[in-house]
């Protein structure tokens, strides 16, 4: 058994968040191959896009962050993620989500993302 832990930031581009969205990204991309290339071998592959974790990364984040969860809940919801077994699990509301701005046309996710809060990063403004 394989987990690895994603993000539904993987799906579009956040801002401020480009590294994040681009590794998450490539995590979900690299763990679907895994996936298929070890079903052969029975090593069942998982991933889990667990959605806000409240950690220390987090706490510093100046925009809302619904569904927040602590680092036990979190612990415990990949857990049972690990033993149904299923190729890719998002929570509910992080999973619609991560479809409703995958959907969207480029001018609506960018009307509504370009001025969004972003984690701070040192860079002048």
């Amino acid at each position: 058994m394989l987990c690895g832990i994603s993000s539904v930031a993987g799906v579009r581009g956040f801002p401020g968040g480009g590294a994040y969205s681009a590794s998450k990204a490539a995590a979900t991309i690299y763990l679907e191959a895994l996936r298929l290339e070890l079903k052969a071998p029975q090593i069942a592959v998982v991933t889990v896009a667990p959605g806000y974790i409240d950690t220390p990364m987090t706490q510093v984040n100046p925009y809302a962050m619904p569904f927040k969860m602590s680092a036990p809940a979190a612990a415990a919801k990949v857990a049972r993620c690990i033993a149904r077994r299923h190729a890719y699990t998002s929570s509910l509301a992080n999973g619609l989500g991560g479809a409703i701005a995958e959907m969207a046309a480029d001018s609506v996710y960018d009307a509504l993302f370009e001025k969004s809060a972003r984690k701070p990063r040192g860079l002048p403004t």
